[in-house]
């Protein structure tokens, strides 16, 4: 764990960070889950509580406030997250934007990004490509994606409108955990989400998370396509983000960044008590890079 940094920010889950004009802001799922929090830092290292980015009153949602993930667009930044409806009590998907990284965020409308009628969906990523097309990534959720008798969290993607605001087309089914890695957390339960996805050398790398969030055994896998609605393979059959003997207990839901010096960086949540596996998480960073072979690693140990 030599080139982990554990930073200070606990409590939270589902860490994410933006670097804007000097300064790195962590977005998370927070303690409580109605609302979120940024944090601030110069360092990467040592993050300050900056206060609340979106709160109860600005969100069409009345819990379950999950995933944050800003990115700049059009000089505006742009917020996407889950939370639970008022009307169906369901898990929806929607975006929230700012003139500011510290916000506030308010909702782009009071109707979600992305519905279904009998779906719970979480973990909204969005992925620009280099020809301007804007896609979401997202996870259906197992608490109602129920498959032969098994709650299943699949990922799928959707085109986004050139606004962030509006998807386009069909969803397309892109994962589901089926790997010896992916199935810790059965015989009932499985899991396939929080989706992040980098493109290098022509090449689409996506990254998931996998097994139960309050298990040692959380940890990241790696897809690869060609396009960036796949069709997707693993990069291998193992994780490339695991829990750490004795030290790492749960390492899960990571994004990416490039840091000050232009290195490509993760960030992703553990245990903040390895013995004690829970919803109390504690935000880490490490690096990452593309070997010889344009293959993702994530350099954790």
């Amino acid at each position: 764990m030599k080139k982990v940094i554990v930073t200070n920010v606990t409590n939270i889950g589902d860490p994410v960070i933006l670097l804007e004009n000097g300064v790195y802001y962590m977005y998370a799922t927070y303690s409580g889950a109605t609302k979120f929090h940024v944090y601030t830092s110069t360092d990467s290292k040592h993050f300050e509580d900056a206060g609340v980015c979106l709160s109860e009153d600005d969100t069409f949602a009345y819990e379950c406030v999950w995933a944050p993930e800003v990115i700049k667009y059009n000089n505006k930044y742009y917020m996407f997250y889950s939370g639970r409806s008022f009307e169906d009590k369901l898990m929806h998907l929607q975006v929230a934007i700012s003139d500011s990284p510290l916000g506030p965020f308010k909702d782009v409308s009071s109707e979600p990004l992305l519905k279904l009628n009998d779906k719970s969906t979480i973990d909204a990523h969005p992925f620009i490509d280099e020809d301007g097309q804007a896609y979401m990534f997202f996870s259906m959720d197992c608490s109602t994606n129920i498959i032969d008798g098994k709650h299943i969290s699949q990922i799928y993607a959707i085109k986004l409108n050139k606004d962030l605001t509006k998807t386009e087309g069909k969803m397309v089914f892109i994962s589901s955990p089926s790997k010896e890695f992916e199935l810790y957390s059965g015989p009932e339960w499985f899991w396939n989400e929080g989706p992040y996805v980098l493109k290098n050398k022509g090449r689409y790398f996506l990254t998931y998370s996998t097994n139960f969030y309050a298990s040692k055994h959380y940890s990241v896998g790696c897809l690869v396509a060609d396009n960036p609605m796949g069709p997707y393979v693993l990069q291998e059959e193992k994780a490339i983000l695991a829990y750490v003997e004795n030290e790492m207990s749960g390492p899960g839901h990571n994004a990416f960044f490039v840091d000050k010096d232009g290195t490509l960086k993760c960030v992703f949540h553990i245990h903040s008590d390895y013995n004690h596996p829970s919803g109390d998480r504690q935000a880490c960073i490490c690096p990452a890079y593309f070997d010889e072979n344009n293959n993702l690693v994530i350099d954790y140990k």
